[in-house]
């Protein structure tokens, strides 16, 4: 609607055509995994070995809303709490998050995950772009793609980065 100069992170495959005032930042900004998290008999190998589960996940998880014919079944949910909850009750396999906030959830959750891990390797990573306002900033798409390829070049991206939780 060309109300904000932008979004920080959104997926590199962001649909442009539902958002014709943004133009992406073709320097990825973060690299992100995508775990599995599920009770301990869960096999993850790739997205071939998702078909035989039911997801529970997040409402609004575009990567997943591509890849719901992947699973078994899909439950949509309003939080990580939730995904995990149907889990714990056997109403789902498995949820998909990243390995961070995967870990951050669980440790701050009052009620303990023992029964609940982090499988490996991730299923998949997302590369995360900022996107510009086109028609506000017609030019600092690519001004930003330049600093920030400069940036990770000489490590000052790096030491930035370390600082932040998106790495």
């Amino acid at each position: 609607m060309g109300k904000v100069d932008g979004e920080l992170f959104r997926v590199s495959d962001l649909d442009l055509s539902i958002y014709p005032n943004l133009t992406r930042v073709n320097e990825p900004i973060a690299t992100i995994d995508q775990s599995v998290i599920g009770k301990s008999d869960v096999v993850v190998n790739g997205w071939q070995s998702m078909k035989r589960y039911i997801i529970a996940y997040e409402r609004g998880t575009a990567f997943l809303d591509k890849n719901q014919s992947r699973f078994k079944d899909v439950i949509l949910v309003d939080d990580f709490d939730q995904a995990i909850e149907l889990i714990m009750a056997g109403r789902a396999d498995i949820t998909v998050t990243s390995r961070a906030t995967a870990q951050r959830l669980m440790h701050s959750s009052a009620q303990p995950y023992t029964e609940i891990k982090i499988h490996s390797p991730a299923l998949v990573e997302i590369k995360l772009h900022t996107y510009i306002n086109k028609p506000r900033h017609p030019e600092l798409a690519h001004q930003l793609a330049e600093v920030l390829k400069a940036m990770k070049l000489d490590g000052r991206y790096q030491q930035l980065s370390s600082l932040t939780a998106f790495q």
